[in-house]
């Protein structure tokens, strides 16, 4: 590889070699997890549609309820005038009852239209914000993740020195590495101080 110049890629993960065929099961139980996971999001979403589709359908009912009452009940229709009653007095005692009790329904309907178009306005800001906020933990999750498995292969290393080498001779090495990386600190910080004088 060297010859053709192509270097060997460090990833620090340690891994044990594992032959094409445990491989590919690995990948594939990995991607069997991945599956899963995005069947539990889509059977998720599928519960919300359902529900939706459902509150859709109630609300198409009521609807229709409030369209047969408005059309049948008494309360909602304009009576015929009683034998010699006056325009004015129908007007009076039986149109503009009615008119008003019809302006009253339309207010209350535009209130509720009103009030759940800003609810709807206001979960989408949310749910857009927790969406963006959901993106950023996960990229955040994931890059954690990564430096979690690479500690951990860290970690299993030391151990395997600690115990091929004996912890008083491994801490002692790890006090020199330390004292090492300090005094060239040190030199930085005072050149760096050196420098701006």
């Amino acid at each position: 590889m060297e010859r053709h110049g192509i270097e060997w890629e460090h990833k620090g993960t340690h891994e044990k070699h594992l032959s094409a065929l445990d491989y590919k099961k690995q990948e594939r139980e990995k991607e069997v997890v991945q599956l899963e996971g995005q069947i539990l999001e889509k059977k998720e979403e599928f519960q919300i549609l359902s529900d939706r589709v459902e509150n859709y359908d109630k609300g198409i009912e009521n609807l229709k309820t409030l369209e047969q009452v408005l059309d049948t009940s008494p309360e909602y229709q304009l009576p015929e005038p009683q034998g010699l009653m006056s325009a004015k007095t129908y007007k009076n005692k039986l149109a503009e009852p009615l008119v008003q009790k019809l302006k009253s329904l339309v207010k209350t309907a535009l209130i509720r239209c009103f009030e759940a178009y800003d609810s709807y306005y206001r979960l989408n800001i949310t749910n857009s914000n927790l969406h963006r906020e959901n993106e950023r933990l996960t990229k955040t999750n994931e890059k954690l993740a990564g430096e979690n498995e690479n500690l951990r292969a860290e970690n299993k290393n030391y151990k395997l020195l600690k115990k091929a080498f004996g912890s008083k001779q491994m801490d002692s090495l790890l006090e020199q590495a330390k004292a090492v990386q300090q005094s060239k600190q040190r030199g930085k910080h005072f050149r760096n101080n050196q420098e701006e004088r």
